[in-house]
């Protein structure tokens, strides 16, 4: 079953999705990010994968976060 978590972080609501890789047992992550008052969500896709859907989770929180703040290359925010 995919869980969900998110964080209020610096004016944007980060939502990520952990969920399972059929194939491996292991787990993904899919962070979506939204400013707090607007109307467009934007995906990103995690590439690395996770032993654990918490681990998934907490990665994936924290990648987005690295995103609003710019320290992840050619991932922004700055158009939603």
């Amino acid at each position: 079953m995919d869980q969900q978590d998110y964080v209020i972080y610096k004016n944007y609501i980060i939502w990520v999705i952990a969920y399972i890789l059929d194939e491996s047992g292991e787990w993904g992550g899919k962070v979506n990010i939204l400013r707090k008052d607007g109307k467009t969500i934007k995906p990103f896709l995690l590439e690395k994968t996770f032993k654990t859907e918490e681990d998934a989770i907490h990665h994936s929180l924290e990648f987005g976060k690295w995103i609003v703040d710019g320290k992840v290359p050619n991932c922004h925010v700055e158009d939603i």
